[in-house]
């Protein structure tokens, strides 16, 4: 490992160092008009999940069906095929969340230090407001 490595490694500064060079690089790529290469840098700085709900139209899509299903039965697969790709371009997006994956963390563990803090006191490795102040609170 080269110093450069050791001294990015310890002290965690690389991801950030990496993340505003990406930015600019971003920036650099939009300037010029490079679009597409803006898209596919951007996407690997994407840290999250994202939740989407997706619903069948209820009053057409059992129709719909039945009448691929008629096309398959009647040897006209490539019409059952157009047809398919119709019904479900008639999908409904409702609700879409996105939940950013560092936050999460640092929520799951601020929770999970509260319960490490909270078994430490009874095995007598110190008290929560005297010893833990800085980290509990």
């Amino acid at each position: 490992m080269s110093d450069e490595e050791k001294s990015k490694s310890a002290s965690g500064q690389a991801d950030e160092s990496a993340m505003e060079v990406a930015v600019r690089e971003i920036k650099y790529a939009l300037k010029q008009g490079e679009v597409q290469k803006a898209r596919h840098l951007l996407s690997g700085l994407a840290s999250e999940i994202v939740i989407q709900t997706t619903s069948l139209p209820r009053a057409t899509y059992p129709q719909a069906i039945e009448a691929v299903a008629a096309l398959i039965d009647q040897g006209k697969a490539d019409e059952a095929k157009a047809a398919l790709q119709a019904v479900f371009g008639t999908l409904v997006v409702s609700d879409r969340a996105v939940i950013a994956l560092p936050v999460e963390c640092a929520s799951a563990m601020r929770k999970d230090t509260k319960k490490q803090l909270e078994m430490a006191e009874p095995l007598g490795y110190g008290r929560r407001k005297k010893d833990f102040e800085g980290i509990y609170t």
